[in-house]
């Protein structure tokens, strides 16, 4: 039976029609209680490559501004923002073994499996995600894309679990990021502690592109998904080669979309819910 379609749910294998209805929840512990989180979803590529998403569940958040007590060059100030739609992120930035089983290259400059795939434009994440759509990876009503800003920081926050960390996953940023002082090069993905979600290396060891167009000091909406005809995109979450204080969540970057490929830069996946017209 060939899995081209078929995801893998909670352990069991469910076809992509199926499988947002099917997943199945997990109990957590937070600050002395237990609430149920939803479990994520394992997409199956090519060559038997896996790729893992963790469900966000919607919540409001404060985007921005957290730590700093005066505003700072590409920093957004402090605004609330409400995300009404649930949506799931990649466990993990994208590694070369999955970005080579969809695209069938490895453009990376550092190169190993388990590693970031980096030198990738923001045309080349977005193309992945068209292929992954395109080969039927996504459920009815569902698509790959790239998270919004928003989306980003609140899945990099924790969601509705968030302890309120200054970097994803903790306060302390060599325990959750490679960066500038213990990196040298990328790294293999998750090997640093997790955020409150599951999700690893969200700040640090790349910088990930996101959906949006890049307006230093804009606030962001919801709005989905958005103009696709400026230039400039936002990246978010620093990497290996920048200091601890551009790893904080509030930091935002902007790139041209095509013209600027480096070793710093890559990105992660999210699935989203389409919206349906009458």
């Amino acid at each position: 039976m060939s899995n081209k379609n078929w995801l893998i749910v909670g352990g069991a294998v469910l076809s992509a029609v199926a499988v947002i209805a099917a997943l199945c929840s997990v109990l957590v512990m937070k600050n002395g209680g237990i609430f149920a989180r939803d479990a994520g979803v394992t997409v199956v590529l090519p060559d038997d490559v896996k790729l893992e998403l963790v469900k966000v569940q919607a919540g409001t958040f404060t985007m921005g501004g957290r730590f700093t007590k005066k505003r700072q060059i590409d920093d957004k100030r402090g605004h609330q923002i409400t995300l009404t739609k649930d949506f799931y992120i990649g466990k993990t930035e994208v590694t070369q073994a999955q970005y080579r089983a969809v695209m069938g290259s490895n453009p990376s400059h550092f190169k190993g499996d388990d590693l970031p795939v980096e030198c990738v434009s923001w045309d080349d994440a977005m193309e992945f995600c068209r292929k992954l759509n395109e080969m039927g990876k996504a459920p009815d009503g569902w698509m790959f894309t790239l998270p919004t800003e928003e989306m980003w920081e609140y899945a990099a926050h924790g969601g509705r679990w968030s302890n309120g960390y200054r970097y994803s996953g903790g306060n302390d940023v060599g325990e959750v990021a490679w960066y500038y002082n213990n990196a040298g090069a990328t790294r293999p993905v998750a090997k640093k502690n997790a955020n409150e979600l599951g999700l690893y290396d969200m700040c640090g060891n790349v910088g990930e592109w996101c959906l949006d167009r890049y307006e230093a000091d804009q606030p962001g909406n919801q709005a989905f998904p958005k103009d696709s005809s400026v230039s400039y995109r936002c990246f978010r979450g620093s990497y290996w080669n920048d200091s601890a204080g551009s790893c904080r969540l509030a930091y935002s970057y902007g790139r041209s979309v095509s013209t600027r490929r480096d070793n710093e830069l890559g990105f992660r996946v999210a699935l989203v819910q389409l919206k349906r017209g009458r």
